[in-house]
Parts: C-alpha cells; sequence; structure tokens
C-alpha cells in the first residue's frame, strides 16, 4: 500500500507487476489483494495498456481499513473440541477488536510522510 500510495497516481497507475518485482511476491497472492483492496474502495484498478492501481479516496485511510478485509476469525463451529469451541473465539474477537483499534489511530499519510516502517530487505 504504501509503495502505491508513493508511486501510484490516475495518471499513472502502479502496475501488478511493478510491485510483484520490487518485492518479490506470488503473482496470484497479489492479484487477489490488490483485488479485495479495489472492492472495498481502498484502491482503484484501471485496466486497459496504461492500467494498473493507485489511492481510490481522497478520504483518511486507517491501516484497519486496509487489514480488516483480510481478517477471517474462526468461530465456535470451526472447532471440534467443545472446549475450544467455547473459549477461543471470544478470546481471539478481543484480540482482534484491540489490534484493529490500534490500527485505526495510523493512516497511510502518516506513514508516507514519517517512514517508520522499512518493508525492504
Amino acid at each position: 500500500m504504501l509503495y502505491v500510495a508513493e508511486t501510484g497516481s490516475y495518471e499513472l497507475p502502479v502496475k501488478g507487476l511493478q510491485i510483484e518485482t520490487r518485492f518479490g511476491l506470488n503473482p496470484r497472492a497479489l492479484e487477489a489483494i490488490l483485488r479485495k483492496l479495489a472492492q472495498q474502495g481502498i484502491l482503484q484498478a484501471r485496466s486497459g495498456a496504461t492500467g494498473g492501481y493507485y489511492i481510490g479516496s481522497t478520504q483518511r485511510i486507517t491501516l484497519d481499513q486496509i487489514f480488516l478485509p483480510f481478517l477471517s476469525l474462526p468461530t465456535s463451529e470451526d472447532f471440534i473440541d467443545p472446549v475450544w469451541a467455547q473459549r477461543l473465539p471470544p478470546v481471539m474477537n478481543e484480540a482482534s477488536a484491540a489490534l484493529l483499534g490500534a490500527l485505526a489511530s495510523i493512516d497511510l499519510n502518516s506513514l508516507l510522510q514519517e517512514p517508520v516502517i522499512n518493508f525492504e530487505i
């Protein structure tokens, strides 16, 4: 997301191949991620020879908005053991809520203005 935010625009969107090459990502997995972010309105996708991805909103985008579509927590039906089915989902939901609450306070622009995370290895 930071790479798309830094380098992409409507006039010059970032191609999936650019992201794959720069970060060594699996093309199928990356495409699924980009498609999901586009469905959420976080990214916009433009097709064709000059197509690619760019940030889809002028509104504040927070990290919880980026992570939430990918967060799937198990439900009690996912467990065979009734003890796990009763105890684990509430704990996981509470932990997830705490994580998303913390991520909601961090917006994409603040990471661009003050880079605090280095994604390159």
